[in-house]
């Protein structure tokens, strides 16, 4: 396993992991304030969540196929965006 391959695993399970407590407390924080922006950024986060499952089962099924010098960048800015959507709802 190259670096390259290395740091896109530790990204890819960064993102998945990153999501799945993102969408709980955006889900948390829909229940206590019945704010439909709170669904809205629950989805989003919820979308990325299925995402990471998807790569992760894909990178491990069909690792020879996978670009990992395209998909490396791509993961990263996954995160970024990710950590903007959950200050986004910080700033209410």
């Amino acid at each position: 396993m190259t670096y390259v391959q290395l740091a896109y695993n530790a990204t890819l399970g960064v993102m998945t992991v990153l999501s799945l407590a993102l969408t709980i407390i955006s889900l948390l924080g829909y229940e206590r304030t019945k704010n439909s922006k709170f669904l809205f950024i629950t989805l989003a986060f919820l979308s990325f969540f299925i995402k990471g499952i998807w790569l992760s089962y894909n990178s491990y099924i069909h690792p020879i196929e996978i670009d990992f010098d395209f998909w490396l960048p791509v993961l990263v800015l996954d995160n970024i965006i990710l950590i903007l959507f959950y200050f986004t709802t910080l700033k209410r």
